[in-house]
């Protein structure tokens, strides 16, 4: 680097600043994962519309899964079953994820986890009812677990609904098996004489490759030691769960256990298609109500990561913070609580404890879960300036 004056002094911290930057822009481009779609549809049963619409790059299209419950006795009821299949082979616990479109009181239901089943006996049973959808996979003819219906709690780790930035649902399938395809089953049951049904299904990819500049993909909640009556009353769960990761500073998802009088819990789950490297940081961005703050909440936010269903890291959120940071949230603001797991992760796990006796909505504010490089360390002399004539070089 030339310094152009005769003989000049410069600050050694307003260099690097700027120096700093170019380097990041030059030698951080962006890595990101590369989505690998099904390219065959196969219709297994009728009836399936525009069956190859669920593997064209057009996220606008998709193909429809049908279902008839019949007549008397069953006459004329048929199941519609579509099947996707991947160029290749996927290893065993790969998530491949299938876009869809079905009943959305039932998907919003199913996205809470192990509390969708609870709910659904508040909202009334009907609702996971007698139209349902079944998935799985298969590698060849083989059926690969797991499989589930949207008849019953979507709650493993291995099969989940989940919503993207956007707002879209996904079914998130992890094999335990290498497998090569997966499917959607349409159905309705006989007792509803007549009715035709249907369930919209857009495509199926998995990811593959690095993705460490990836922003996280999907989310879902799931809650401990709740029962139905209390999730009715005291509006447990998360509002809003896409905002944590749809990058809109001003929305945030809401995390929390509302007035309740008993110990329970409520997670939000974040996922990344892809592990990140194992020096990335985590960040999130949230605040909460001051009032919840001089009463210790944050001593009950548990901020854990994971890399499949291998626990990697685990921070109660009171050990994250500073005087600075504190001082910010006592007065409302939202802050950045950072975490290195120093090993790599794929999944975010935020947990609320409920306060016992507090007779306030506890709850905290989510609007973002970020990955980002580790922050530079400068080592050198302790200087800080250095001395430089004009047409010499100068190393930083």
């Amino acid at each position: 680097m030339k310094l152009t004056s005769t003989s000049s002094k410069w600050s050694i911290n307003w260099i690097l600043f700027p120096l700093f930057v170019v380097l990041l822009t030059l030698n951080f481009s962006k890595s990101y994962a590369q989505r690998v779609y099904a390219t065959t549809a196969n219709v297994k049963s009728i009836s399936v519309d525009n069956p190859t619409f669920a593997t064209d790059a057009n996220t606008a299209n998709y193909a429809t899964v049908k279902s008839y419950g019949g007549l008397a006795f069953g006459a004329g009821k048929y199941s519609g079953e579509l099947e996707l299949v991947f160029p290749s082979s996927i290893p065993a616990n790969k998530t491949t994820y299938i876009r869809i479109d079905f009943n959305e009181d039932v998907l919003n239901l199913l996205l809470q986890g192990n509390l969708g089943s609870l709910l659904a006996n508040v909202v009334g049973g009907v609702v996971l009812g007698d139209h349902y959808f079944t998935v799985g996979a298969r590698n060849g003819n083989t059926a690969v677990l797991p499989t589930g219906s949207s008849s019953g709690a979507f709650a493993s780790t291995n099969l989940r609904i989940v919503k993207d930035a956007a707002g879209l649902f996904y079914i998130a399938i992890r094999p335990t098996a290498a497998y090569d395809r997966v499917y959607i089953k349409d159905n309705t049951d006989a007792l509803l004489l007549g009715a035709n049904n249907e369930t919209k299904v857009y495509g199926a990819f998995y990811s593959s490759g690095a993705g460490a500049c990836d922003p996280a993909f999907a989310t879902d909640f799931e809650g401990a030691g709740l029962t139905a009556g209390l999730l009715g009353l005291g509006k447990a769960g998360v509002t809003n769960p896409e905002f944590a990761i749809d990058n809109n500073p001003n929305t945030a998802s809401q995390v929390g256990l509302g007035v309740i009088s008993i110990a329970g819990s409520i997670s939000q789950n974040i996922y990344f298609a892809e592990p990140t490297v194992a020096t990335d940081e985590l960040n999130i961005k949230m605040n909460v109500d001051p009032a919840l703050l001089t009463l210790g909440l944050l001593n009950n936010v548990l901020i854990e990561t994971y890399l499949g269903d291998n626990l990697v890291s685990s921070n109660p959120a009171n050990t994250l913070l500073n005087l600075d940071l504190l001082t910010l949230l006592g007065n409302g603001t939202p802050v950045r609580l950072a975490v290195a797991p120093g090993a790599l992760f794929d999944r975010v796990k935020i947990t609320v404890t409920s306060l016992v006796g507090v007779g306030l909505a506890q709850n905290i504010n989510v609007y973002s879960v970020t990955r980002t490089a580790p922050r530079p360390t400068f080592t050198g002399a302790q200087s800080n300036a250095l001395n430089s004539c004009y047409n010499s070089s100068a190393t930083l």
